[in-house]
């Protein structure tokens, strides 16, 4: 048995992948990693963090320039 992912895009949307956080649950801070296809971009990032039951806990909105693939970052 085999299997094949692909994603299609039209090339010019952000595409994310392996987006963790850690640790999880976290109580003070938990820092998120994530890889995505627009290296050398400046990205405007907007987190929000819900509890389980649907409340927003916080709103973040930060704007990083020149990014790498790869983004690590403190919340």
């Amino acid at each position: 048995e085999s299997s094949i992912d692909f994603i299609v895009t039209d090339g010019n949307g952000l595409v994310l992948k392996n987006v963790i956080n850690y640790p999880n649950p976290f109580t003070d801070k938990t820092t998120f990693r994530f890889e995505h296809n627009r290296a050398d971009d400046d990205l405007e990032i907007i987190l929000e963090i819900y509890d389980l039951n649907g409340k927003i806990l916080t709103s973040q909105k930060n704007t990083f320039y020149g990014t790498n693939a790869r983004f690590e970052g403190l919340i």
